[in-house]
């Protein structure tokens, strides 16, 4: 039987984002509607370095409740998913598939002082929607997350560093390929990485990069706001 690789389908989204991870869960719902779950999904997190940012959604949920009207339990508990998201947002719609933990290995673990930083920042994006001047104060989710995204975007705009390659593009490219040549039968993979990451445009290296060259079948898919914002 000849092998046919599976497509891999490149979720470009941005951490933190909250507009990032509904356009992921989008996305996989069409997906789910033609019946088609992906072979695996492979996440930019491995398992230590995530349980202390998840350990931070319900502090990031408590704090939010009740802040506007429209901000009930389920609303805060969305949100605070926004914290880490990439890592396990596909099992709402693919809960039994499996897991391929991009960046697991030594050294990647990080500490529970940053994931308690990340938090802040992220509860501070969504507390002062409607404070800034001139902005209106939100009257339901969609618009929260709106000004979110925006004053995130602002803050990268400030903050953007010169581009260069990531190292673990290289050990992730590894990582995918070694398992989506035990795939037989075709179907497709998920991988849910930083845009930089995904982006067709973007440096020579990225992952997207390596594996356009190992004449993967690559379907890159932008996550984050509109080029016009």
């Amino acid at each position: 039987m000849n092998h046919v690789p599976p497509q891999i389908v490149l979720f470009g989204g941005f951490h933190n984002d909250p507009g990032s991870r509904r356009e992921f869960w989008r996305q996989l719902r069409r997906r789910e509607a033609l019946h088609a779950a992906p072979e695996f999904v492979g996440v930019e997190w491995n398992p230590v370095l995530f349980a202390k940012y998840d350990a931070c959604r319900k502090r990031i949920a408590d704090e939010l409740l009740g802040k506007w009207d429209f901000l009930g339990e389920r609303e805060c508990d969305e949100l605070s998913k926004t914290f880490a998201w990439e890592a396990d947002a596909y099992q709402e719609v693919f809960p039994s598939v499996e897991r391929v933990w991009l960046d697991d290995g030594p050294g990647r673990e990080g500490d529970s002082g940053t994931a308690r930083e990340f938090a802040d920042t992220l509860l501070e994006d969504l507390r002062v929607a409607g404070e800034a001047e001139g902005a209106p104060v939100p009257r339901s989710l969609d618009e929260l997350i709106d000004q979110v995204r925006l004053r995130q975007k602002r803050r990268k705009d400030r903050e953007r560093a010169p581009p260069s390659i990531d190292e673990r593009d290289l050990w992730w490219f590894d990582k995918i390929r070694k398992r989506a040549s035990t795939l037989q039968g075709g179907g497709w993979v998920a991988i849910v990485v930083g845009w930089a990451h995904a982006n067709p445009k973007g440096l020579p290296g990225n992952l997207y990069d390596q594996l356009n060259s190992a004449e993967m079948k690559v379907d890159p898919i932008y996550l984050g706001l509109p080029h016009n914002y």
